[in-house]
């Protein structure tokens, strides 16, 4: 029925067309199927007007307009079934019996699932007339949880009450939806779905069994992998909730997560209840890693190396010279790059490349330090004199002084080496390192007594007696029996080192 014309047939004879003047607003035009001479429809002028329409040789002219009853399903949404009802999206049911003003019997949705219903949409519902029953396809989706099932509803006919649902192996986009549900014989079915025909029958095989997924209940893949799900048993074939049907799917990343179940399917094409889900969680793209070189080197010799290393994180870092961990020495010319690896085994971009030049130039040999003066256990002040080879033309100490010879009063313990270069600017490697012991001013300070003849100190052991301040040799018991006049002291001695004197004592 397109606005004003209407093609009528008897049996395969074509009536000639007839203008119909008024009709231009008639939309929705279904036929009675028990009667061959009447039509219905709705007014595109007016949301809830409900056209009878009747066929005669002189052309087709309104019979009846009732108000009031597509305003309760939505503007005048509707499906008809050969039963000589009217079944709209909402879940109404018209009785349009021959005869009778057409009046609304009752909901489908009143005594079924309202969530279920409001999913529903027009041309889903038919009625089968032998069983008794009125099928609605109902297509569920949920974009929280990437989901979008399609299930079948199955209502008693007669007291509007909910038997079953039926959730169908099928699987549409986000975007499309099925488009008709069509009864061509009793409890046959079949969706048009854009360019598809899906037939639904039942099933008389016991395959009752939900297969499981191999991987478990939740794997993890990387933002642009894809993640391999297998499920259970040997099936011709198997109904994946994302639309495969395949034993071993392969699926892409598409939201970060994704719930995804699986039915199996019989040689009869019987479907089993679906498995227990699957969670898959995709790791968002990850943060570029990069790297610093050790003390801003970028050039050196041959024989030598440079150091890159990674700042700081948890993932396991992989160089582009084939090296693995947080640092790597070079010893080639060339462009050096790296990546992490995360403990799922995802890999980063490549992080920026790094040029190092090794020059065709041999480094120095490792060179050798000479003590000159003092020892390297220090006492509190002392001092030590080191020098290294001659004949080059830089130094570089590891105390920071850059002269061939260098003097050191350590005010700890430190380990001290030593760095050539030539002229070329070569660099040695760094010789064997000097370790430096600085030993602090011995306590307490002793005090002497003096009985008689005999000087006494405080300190049982490690005691040098000193007379006008010069140390007497092999002094060092607890007493003393001076020799001589003058001004006695002791001291606390420790490896060498010595406390301050204790106070003189005039003999």
């Amino acid at each position: 029925f397109d606005s004003r014309d209407l093609a009528i047939f008897d049996n395969a004879i074509k009536r000639t067309n007839t203008v119909n003047q008024g009709f231009e607003n008639i939309v929705n035009v279904i036929f009675a199927y028990k009667d061959s001479t009447t039509l219905y429809g709705s007014d595109a002028s007016s949301s809830n007007k409900f056209m009878v329409i009747k066929i005669d040789n002189t052309g087709v002219a309104i019979k009846s307009a009732g108000y009031g009853l597509l305003s309760e399903f939505g503007g005048g949404i509707y499906s008809s079934s050969k039963d000589g009802f009217v079944y709209t999206n909402k879940g109404y049911k018209i009785n349009l019996t021959v005869g009778k003003v057409p009046i609304i019997e009752g909901s489908y949705g009143e005594r079924g699932n309202s969530q279920l219903i409001n999913n529903i949409t027009s041309g889903y519902f038919v009625a089968d007339q032998i069983q008794n029953k009125v099928y609605a396809l109902v297509q569920l989706r949920d974009f929280s949880n990437l989901t979008d099932s399609t299930q079948l509803a199955v209502f008693n006919k007669a007291t509007f009450n909910l038997d079953t649902i039926y959730t169908l192996p099928i699987k549409f986009n986000f975007v499309d939806y099925a488009n008709e549900l069509i009864e061509w014989g009793s409890g046959k079915m079949a969706i048009l779905a854009d360019d598809n025909l899906i037939l639904l029958r039942q099933c008389t095989s016991q395959n009752t069994i939900a297969p499981t997924i191999l991987e478990g209940t939740v794997k993890t893949g990387c933002n642009d992998s894809l993640v391999t799900l297998t499920a259970s048993g040997n099936f011709s074939r198997y109904a994946w909730s994302n639309g495969d049907t395949g034993r071993i799917i392969r699926v892409k990343n598409i939201w970060n997560k994704q719930i995804i179940s699986v039915a199996a399917m019989d040689t009869e094409g019987c479907v089993s209840p679906y498995s227990v889900p699957t969670t898959l969680m995709f790791e968002s793209q990850l943060e570029v890693p990069n790297f610093y070189v050790a003390d801003q080197k970028t050039a050196t010799c041959k024989g030598d190396s440079i150091n890159l290393t990674a700042y700081a994180g948890t993932s396991q870092i992989i160089w582009s010279n084939g090296a693995k961990g947080n640092s790597t020495w070079v010893k080639q010319t060339g462009d050096y790059s790296m990546y992490a690896v995360t403990e799922n085994g995802c890999k980063t971009l490549n992080s920026a490349a790094q040029k190092v030049t090794v020059f065709d130039f041999q480094i120095p040999p490792r060179p050798t330090i000479k003590i000159d003066r003092g020892d390297t256990v220090l006492c509190e002040g002392a001092s030590i004199t080191l020098s290294g080879p001659t004949g080059f033309s830089l130094y570089k100490w590891s105390n920071g002084d850059n002269q061939r010879v260098t003097t050191i009063t350590p005010a700890n313990g430190q380990e001290i080496s030593l760095r050539v270069s030539d002229t070329n600017g070569c660099q040695s490697p760094p010789s064997i390192s000097i370790s430096l012991e600085r030993l602090y001013k011995p306590y307490p300070i002793p005090q002497i007594t003096r009985n008689g003849n005999i000087l006494a100190s405080s300190n049982t052991e490690g005691n040098q007696w000193f007379l006008n301040g010069n140390p007497i040799m092999g002094a060092t018991q607890q007493f003393y029996k001076p020799l001589e006049t003058g001004l006695y002291t002791v001291k606390y001695s420790v490896r060498g080192c010595f406390s301050d004197p204790s106070l003189g004592v005039q003999f």
